[in-house]
């Protein structure tokens, strides 16, 4: 059975904190699981492979993978060194995460030279941040994995669909609402 990665159990440095960002080494197998929060990971050294929602990938310098709450993966590697971060849904706007959850396809990517600096930038922006005690700190962040989904949007080639999403009936808002709650367990309590 596949495992469940927290806040409380993922490493995450402030588990009162929405987000945690940093630079790691990925060594060994990691077994079959998913999280309750949202993963950007992009690779910056090193070669290994991942499984995502069951299709296989190898993971080489400059991929860049997303995982939501709704994606099951594992990885299998012994020096794949990843610019890692993790956060909770509520930091991205919902048109965007909306878009990234219902796509689809994997976000899996391997970039250019040219996508590689922008990603990378962004991305050590927002670690450093994290790890500072700074005036302004969460917008910034924010602000940051903003930029990194738009970015992710766009390498995906999602389209800005206003006219679909302006005629999405309750039946489409009900069945997102189930695919992005399927784990929790409801009861009438929760609903009435």
């Amino acid at each position: 059975m596949p495992d469940i990665r927290t806040r409380n159990n993922a490493h995450w440095k402030d588990p009162s904190l929405p987000v945690y960002a940093a630079r790691k080494k990925l060594r060994g197998y990691y077994g079959l699981h998913w999280h309750e929060f949202f993963e950007v990971e992009l690779v910056v050294g090193g070669h290994g492979r991942c499984v995502l929602n069951g299709k296989e990938y190898e993971l080489n310098p400059g991929d860049i993978y997303l995982l939501t709450t709704t994606d099951f993966h594992e990885v299998f590697s012994d020096d794949v060194e990843v610019l890692h971060i993790a956060f909770d849904q509520s930091l991205i706007a919902s048109d965007l995460s909306e878009k990234l959850i219902t796509c689809d396809k994997n976000l899996f990517f391997s970039l250019d030279r040219q996508e590689y600096v922008k990603f990378y930038s962004l991305m050590s922006q927002l670690a450093v941040e994290c790890e500072k005690d700074l005036e302004y700190k969460l917008p910034y962040i924010t602000s940051l994995l903003q930029c990194i989904f738009i970015l992710m949007i766009r390498k995906a080639n999602l389209k800005n669909d206003a006219d679909i999403d302006a005629r999405k009936s309750h039946i489409a808002a009900a069945v997102l609402y189930l695919e992005l709650h399927f784990r929790e367990n409801p009861d009438l309590h929760t609903w009435g």
